[in-house]
């Protein structure tokens, strides 16, 4: 149950090519919890008023600084007193009375008076102190679940959002790198106007596309500022060095059959959640029928006899008449959410499952996507912007064609960042809800790295 949120890691083997020694990012997170905090990566940027941001560091710092993850140890405080009251026996009550006293005839002074001081206490039977702590237990345990649970979402949400961060930066560097192209292109159409050998309306055209190119390029300049915000509010840090983000990922050719990640939504902590509170409810079943059980009250004092100068003992016992109700209805109703619970559990199964096959369907496309666009059109976009530089050089074709074909190649390139942002989340979510990666621990694998100056 300790690893459970540490599982995630490995999962996130192929977005962590761009450490500095080469390793994968599977090589250098512990996952053991009871290793030391994850080290800072080393960041060879001179910038010292930031922290870096790589995966691990996100991932650290969302641990240290999120506000519901940092309630957790408070309550198993609360737990562990729980526990202590849970064991502790009723308080005995001393019982002191005068008798005899302020009545009629020879009643009426106090020679016929008796006083007792007498010492109750509550014994519990039906093993209500073992029913109570047990029900404690069940509690602090069905929190830790739920407690790892949070974690694994949090660090969901970290691991998307990160990525979601990853290409918005390059993706306003890949606009940059358009817009410069178009600059170049319109200063040529410029020229071919004024030289009588282009129309204006064909000039007209182009800044049209050039003008929304530029809203475009602007709107993703806000959408970046939106996805640091979102990141370092989710984090709990303000300032990063956003340019030691992660920029290369690892695809690995082959992904695993549906068949073998269904198989593991067996260890799915949800499910370990629902066996957890069904536990709990069974504990709770078990207080409630103890409470039932009558306790006894055993009475011991001593009087005094005031006409005789006398002292005598008095012994005695108690046990509730059970006449009316009162308890039943609590254990009626315990019994009716742990047979709630019981359809829970297939319930949720389904529920997974079904979420499971749509978004292994989802990534399964991407990946085709994926290694289309890398053993195909980024290829080919690469060799025709290679020819035509040849032929530039040559003197056969225009430094506009130049242009033209460098300009395809960046909105190639632009398509496929997108592509293969889908592509990372399908990848996250699917390790998050399979258990473990869709793709096999060994096999060939494809380095992409993206390279767009931001």
């Amino acid at each position: 149950m300790k690893n459970s949120f540490f599982n995630i890691f490995p999962l996130l083997f192929f977005l962590s090519c761009n450490q500095k020694d080469g390793s994968t990012f599977s090589d250098t997170i512990p996952v053991n919890p009871s290793q030391p905090v994850l080290k800072s990566l080393e960041n060879s940027d001179s910038s010292k008023n930031k922290a870096a941001l790589s995966l691990k560091e996100a991932f650290k710092t969302a641990l240290l600084n999120n506000p519901d993850l940092a309630q957790f140890k408070y309550s198993l405080r609360l737990f562990e007193a729980e526990k202590l009251q849970a064991l502790q026996l009723h308080n005995p009550e001393i019982d002191f009375e005068v008798e005899d006293v302020l009545g009629s005839g020879q009643r009426k002074v106090v020679n016929q008076a008796q006083a007792t001081l007498g010492i109750s206490q509550v014994f519990e039977l039906g093993g209500k102190k073992q029913a109570r702590l047990a029900k404690v237990s069940a509690a602090q345990k069905k929190e830790i679940l739920r407690f790892q649970l949070k974690k694994r979402r949090v660090l969901l949400k970290i691991a998307l959002q990160y990525y979601d961060t990853v290409f918005y930066l390059h993706q306003v560097g890949l606009d940059r790198n358009i817009l410069k192209i178009h600059k170049d292109i319109r200063y040529i159409f410029t020229n071919k106007v004024k030289a009588a050998k282009l129309s204006p309306l064909q000039l007209d055209k182009f800044d049209l596309d050039f003008g929304l190119k530029k809203i475009t390029w602007q709107n993703h300049k806000n959408s970046l500022k939106q996805q640091k915000a979102q990141l370092a509010a989710l984090l709990g840090q303000k300032e990063f060095n956003y340019k030691s983000m992660s920029n290369c990922f690892s695809i690995h050719k082959k992904i695993k059959p549906f068949g073998q990640l269904s198989a593991e939504l067996k260890n799915h902590p949800s499910l370990k959640l629902i066996e957890a509170d069904n536990n709990l409810q069974k504990r709770e079943l078990e207080l409630a029928e103890s409470l039932l059980v009558p306790d006894i009250t055993l009475k011991a004092g001593i009087r005094y006899y005031n006409d005789e100068r006398d002292v005598g003992t008095v012994v005695g016992f108690s046990v509730p008449i059970k006449i009316f109700s009162k308890g039943e209805a609590q254990r009626k109703k315990a019994k009716i959410l742990l047979k709630l619970n019981q359809y829970k559990k297939p319930a949720l199964i389904m529920q997974l499952f079904k979420e499971l096959k749509v978004n292994y369907l989802k990534f399964k496309n991407l990946h085709d996507q994926v290694f289309e666009f890398n053993d195909k059109f980024i290829p080919n976009a690469k060799k025709n912007f290679e020819k035509i530089q040849e032929g530039y050089q040559l003197g056969k074709l225009s430094y506009l064609e130049v242009l033209d074909s460098e300009r395809i190649l960046n909105r190639v390139h632009q398509q496929f960042h997108q592509v293969l942002k889908e592509y990372t989340r399908a990848f996250i979510i699917l390790s998050f809800l399979g258990q473990t990666e869709p793709v096999p621990a060994q096999g060939a694998i494809v380095k992409h790295c993206l390279d767009a100056k931001y």
